[in-house]
């Protein structure tokens, strides 16, 4: 990579903290909505063999109903509370990415990273997860980069071993 870094400005809404959340934490969130639906059908399963059944209750369908639609409630709650000083407003994201390490700056908290604590970088969606272990990732939203930015970020990737799984 040449010498200059790469930096980009971004505004962070809402809706783009809860999409990066999703993109880092694709599989936990796929495993919760598909046991949610799960329970749902079954509970709506054992509804129509309740009501099948001469005099057959159906309130055990509903509860299963209720359980998968509660458990994904209650854990994007759980998320939503974890993720909230984040999704108060719109805030301005800084990103600086070097050779030797990966920064960013935001209102209220800035890290930085060197190369080599990532394990992994793929594109999910609409941003990159740069994964630091199975748990943790950090996750760049697509369009912050310009397609000059772009190029040399892939370009500096492949350098690092990091060449990103699209």
């Amino acid at each position: 990579m040449a010498d200059t870094p790469i930096v980009t400005t971004f505004v962070s809404t809402p809706a783009t903290v809860l999409g990066s959340y999703r993109a880092c934490a694709r599989r936990g969130y796929v495993q919760r909505l598909v046991i949610s639906i799960g329970f749902v059908l079954l509970g709506a399963g054992v509804c129509v063999a309740g009501i099948a059944q001469a005099g057959g209750s159906v309130s055990a369908g509903v509860v299963f109903m209720l359980w998968g639609a509660g458990f994904f409630l209650l854990r994007e709650r759980s998320v939503r509370r974890q993720l909230a000083p984040y999704l108060v407003g719109d805030r301005e994201v800084t990103v600086t990415m070097t050779d030797t390490e990966y920064r960013t700056h935001g209102p209220d908290r800035s890290t930085s990273r060197t190369w080599t604590t990532f394990r992994s970088v793929s594109r999910v969606g609409d941003f990159w997860v740069l994964r630091v272990s199975p748990q943790m990732a950090m996750g760049l939203p697509v369009a912050a980069l310009d397609e000059r930015q772009t190029a040399a970020f892939l370009a500096l990737l492949g350098e690092k071993g990091l060449g990103p799984v699209v």
